[in-house]
């Protein structure tokens, strides 16, 4: 009787964690749009990004920036490069509360709020 209660106990808990775990896989503001400009600065070497929601510097190829290194940037500008080649959507994550517009986040700048998460979608 003393295992069984165990187990049932062990499963609620492990649905409790799940519940909690996916809801904030699902927080924050998904903004998607397809891509309209790609850059890379010649001399400054920043990711320019325009996905609908203003032009963003997000990260340098050669340096760290906004906390991203060098290589999660290159990887990003192969992602934003595979996206507008394929003509897919990328989808960027901020915060709950943000907006997805050029007016919120900013444009021709580091983003008000900087992306936790970037993703093409299918």
């Amino acid at each position: 009787m003393k295992l069984r209660c165990i187990g049932v106990l062990s499963k609620t808990l492990i649905v409790a964690l799940l519940i909690v775990v996916s809801s904030n896989v699902n927080a924050g503001v998904k903004c998607s749009g397809f891509v309209r400009v790609l850059a890379i600065g010649p001399k400054s070497g920043i990711l320019q990004v325009d996905s609908g929601f203003g032009v963003h510097y997000l990260c340098k190829v050669h340096d760290v920036m906004n906390g991203v290194h060098p290589e999660i940037c290159k990887t990003w500008f192969t992602m934003f490069m595979t996206a507008k080649i394929a003509n897919k959507k990328i989808a960027q994550y901020y915060d709950d509360g943000s907006i997805c517009s050029a007016e919120y986040l900013g444009n021709w700048a580091i983003p008000k709020v900087f992306p936790y998460f970037v993703n093409m979608e299918n």
